[in-house]
């Protein structure tokens, strides 16, 4: 009963809320006309809370899509290079947002892999967004892709303080989040590498990391080749 009332809680709030923030982005972009810079100021304060709340609902409701066997997963031919430029091109104004850049590293032209693009995207930008608030202003968030052991692999590197030890066995679960005392490193329901984490099995993949104190966060999304790609390899 608790899971079907979140979610229908969450599907009510969820059309106010994308009307909300469309109408507010309509206004930001100068079509209601010219703005005072205080109410811009503003504006632009409500515009980001409501894309905050848009995406905690849309993570609450994959969650429970999940749960109940109501996810479904549209398994593709994905070519990697173009697909992970556009999703660095796609998350770098968040990245401006904390000061850090993306850059796209090694990855074998014509790797392709077996995902849904779209869910796929969604792991990546959970995990460049996590990066993002986790690295220092000023640095540089490394993506790359390999094939190794009949698999493809993405991995996401950032180079901030790393995961505490305590909160590592716990990262993958519903509602986890580190302490910090940044509010704004916070957002979010703590819902994002829980879901990753279940998308890429949905997928037939693996997700795994490694940190070290000072020293930065690894993230490794283990996907499999297409089965042409296999048959080359």
């Amino acid at each position: 009963m608790k899971a079907e009332f979140i979610s229908a809680v969450s599907h009510e709030l969820r059309t106010p809320l994308t009307s909300i923030r469309g109408a507010l982005a309509l206004v930001m972009s100068g079509q209601a006309g010219e703005l005072p810079e205080k109410a811009r100021e503003l504006l632009s304060i409500a515009l980001r809370n409501s894309e905050r709340l848009v995406n905690i609902v849309n993570d609450i409701l994959d969650a429970e899509k999940i749960e109940s066997g109501k996810m479904r997963i549209n398994m593709q031919n994905v070519s990697l290079v173009p697909f992970l430029e556009q999703a660095l091109a796609y998350n770098q104004p968040y990245a401006q947002k904390f000061n850090v850049s993306f850059r796209l590293k090694e990855a074998p032209s014509q790797t392709e892999v077996a995902a849904d693009p779209d869910r796929l995207m969604q792991v990546v930008t959970n995990l460049l967004s996590n990066a993002a608030k986790f690295s220092l202003p000023q640095s540089a968030i490394d993506v790359s892709a390999r094939a190794a052991q009949g698999k493809i692999t993405i991995e996401v590197q950032d180079f901030g303080p790393g995961i505490p030890e305590e909160f590592q066995p716990h990262i993958f679960e519903k509602f986890a989040q580190a302490r910090h005392t940044d509010a704004v490193r916070q957002e979010g329901a703590g819902l994002g590498l829980n879901l990753s984490r279940q998308l890429v099995e949905l997928m037939g993949g693996t997700i795994e990391f490694k940190t070290a104190a000072g020293k930065g966060t690894s993230f490794f999304v283990h996907l499999q080749p297409t089965k042409q790609q296999a048959e080359v390899a």
